[in-house]
């Protein structure tokens, strides 16, 4: 599991801009941490987890290229009305090339229907 950080705009007061950065990687961890128990309590397996600061294209394809254990990324597509969400986006653009296979899921998809898949 990935969790990026993108740069916030650039602030007057480094210290504003440090307490921000500082913020945003405790809520990405604490979000992690709650979705590792989720999945270690759904299957039993305890995933793996990352934290990268940077746009969300670029350190997506970076963390792939530095883990070579990875075999398949999956995404959650937005339901928002304007469109899938930028990173889905992005990778499935026409003449997008991305080094493994991505699966997307449906951001309306019930667990259920996840599970039903297996």
């Amino acid at each position: 599991m990935l969790s990026v950080i993108e740069p916030e705009e650039f602030q007057h007061w480094q210290s504003v801009q440090d307490a921000m950065r500082a913020e945003a990687i405790q809520n990405a961890e604490a979000r992690l941490q709650a979705l590792v128990e989720e999945v270690k309590a759904l299957s039993g397996v305890s995933p793996d987890y990352a934290i990268r600061e940077g746009v969300k294209r670029d350190q997506v394809a970076e963390h792939i290229q530095a883990d070579q254990d990875i075999s398949i990324l999956v995404l959650g597509a937005s339901t928002e009305s304007d469109g899938p969400g930028p990173l889905v986006a992005a990778i499935t653009r026409p003449g997008s090339r991305f080094p493994l296979p991505v699966t997307i899921v449906p951001g309306d998809m019930s667990v259920e229907e996840i599970d039903a898949l297996c």
